[in-house]
């Protein structure tokens, strides 16, 4: 019935809308048509596509509305998933970004400095084919201010492609991983955390930093390496 309905609507709204075209063209001098909800033939497929185009959209709440819809509908053309950003970390799974970009980038940046300028950034990005979708959600995630901390920015990243905390956790220990093992430096580990539990309205502070003590104590009992199974 809600199909019926939502169809009966959209219907409705074309007929209106067309109607008021040919009206103006009729005024004009034109001969366009008179249209009624009946003889209009929507795609079948049609109402449910705008419908969930329409809640992504509401729960993204983004800046520049036809950048991000263009996005959204290659990605729905492509067979991916699209994603709809929040204020919270991102949970919905492939924006066409792959561990691939990630180690790209990272081998890009490391051994740099800590920090770059954004369009830097941004120009890398573009070089290593990082979907820009993708992108524009770590930096708002970050809320970064002049430079970008890189470290922070592919964490975000990771988070795109990882439904919760220790998932994430567990693709950036993977990115930095240490002699083959699935562990990474301890102060790598403790940016990374600190970064995906700020986001996180769960995480309490006091939780926060019970974690931080526990995870520096194994690493000081492991040559400074630690994993997702130390949290």
């Amino acid at each position: 019935h809600t199909h019926t309905h939502t169809l009966a609507g959209l219907r409705w709204g074309v007929a209106v809308t067309m109607a008021g075209d040919a009206s103006s063209g009729a005024s004009a001098g034109g001969t366009e048509p008179m249209f009624c909800a009946e003889q209009i033939n929507i795609p079948p497929s049609l109402p449910e596509v705008l419908k969930q185009f329409t809640k992504a959209a509401i729960r993204a709440q983004p800046d520049d509305v036809l950048t991000w819809a263009k996005g959204y509908f290659e990605a729905l053309a492509g067979g991916q998933t699209p994603v709809a950003t929040t204020a919270a970390p991102i949970k919905q799974a492939d924006l066409g970004l792959t561990e691939a970009h990630l180690s790209a980038l990272k081998a890009e940046l490391e051994g740099g400095p800590d920090s770059v300028a954004k369009a830097e950034l941004e120009q890398l990005c573009g070089k290593l084919l990082v979907p820009a979708l993708a992108v524009s959600d770590a930096f708002r995630l970050g809320e970064f201010a002049g430079d970008v901390e890189w470290l922070k920015f592919l964490v975000l990243l990771c988070s795109t492609l990882k439904p919760g905390l220790k998932e994430t956790l567990g693709l950036v220990c993977k990115l930095f991983a240490k002699d083959g093992s699935d562990k990474m430096p301890v102060s790598t580990f403790a940016s990374a955390y600190a970064c995906l539990s700020s986001l996180d309205p769960d995480i309490s502070e006091e939780h926060r930093a019970s974690t931080m003590h526990r995870v520096r104590a194994a690493g000081e009992a492991s040559e400074g390496l630690v994993g997702v199974a130390d949290l």
